[in-house]
């Protein structure tokens, strides 16, 4: 599966700093790679960057939560290469994220797309950021099925569309594909507990099969020896279905 940006964003330090690519443990790797970021990022341009993209991992950036918001930003172009780029995509996230970092200038937020429009490297990348995919084709992609009382999005491909299953309805947002597994539950909004406990996304993951890491309480993720998206699917219909 690929490395998150917040991976990237580590190793590109690491770079500047000519010291080897750090290594984070899988199951610690959401809670690891943020300390390190925050101790390696000196600059008060570096320490911008570090903690935008601490907080789109998180979904608390500007722009990044609400419907259709956060077109154009640091995200969503990060988003729009890991989608979209293929082999080029970490190649293409490390010079995104270094040029952010020598150039203050540039807003980490909605604009950056438009201001990168013309940039020979990033330019078509950022046309496609704004261009977005209307929301109907999106949603057509997710199988929609109520299981013991809850309603769950089942998304057989490697975009992300948690933010539409939810924005949707979904209690529970089921992916798989060759870039590996995700289990994420809706977060109750009175009090942030996910809706699904997570000793019943546990019992799913272990149904399923593969290696699974669980950097919150209602995430579940699967990197490597990822279980096939049918395995997926019979595991949640058999345990929120039994």
């Amino acid at each position: 599966m690929s490395p998150t940006f917040l991976v990237i964003f580590a190793r590109l330090l690491a770079k500047m700093r000519g010291e080897p690519p750090p290594t984070f443990p899988r199951e610690q790797e959401a809670e690891k790679v943020r300390d390190y970021i925050r101790r390696q990022a000196k600059t008060r341009r570096e320490r911008e960057v570090a903690e935008y993209l601490i907080a789109a991992a998180e979904g608390r950036a500007k722009g990044t939560r609400s419907r259709g918001a956060g077109a154009g930003s640091l995200k969503h172009l990060l988003m729009t290469l890991r989608d979209n780029a293929g082999d080029l995509y970490e190649a293409l996230a490390t010079a995104l994220l270094a040029r952010v970092v020598q150039d203050p200038k540039l807003p980490l937020h909605e604009g950056l797309a438009e201001r990168l429009r013309g940039d020979p490297l990033f330019g078509s990348w950022a046309q496609q950021a704004l261009e977005r995919t209307p929301r109907q084709a999106l949603e057509a992609v997710l199988v929609w099925e109520r299981i013991g009382g809850f309603r769950v999005a089942f998304n057989p491909t490697p975009k992300n569309l948690a933010n539409i299953a939810f924005s949707s309805g979904a209690d529970l947002y089921v992916a798989a594909s060759e870039n590996g597994a995700v289990l994420m539950a809706r977060q109750r909004e009175r009090d942030g507990l996910p809706v699904i406990p997570k000793e019943v996304l546990d019992a799913i993951a272990q149904r399923a099969g593969g290696r699974w890491i669980a950097p919150y309480d209602n995430l579940r993720l699967a990197r490597e020896a990822a279980p096939t998206f049918k395995a997926l699917q019979e595991a949640v219909r058999q345990v929120l279905g039994g």
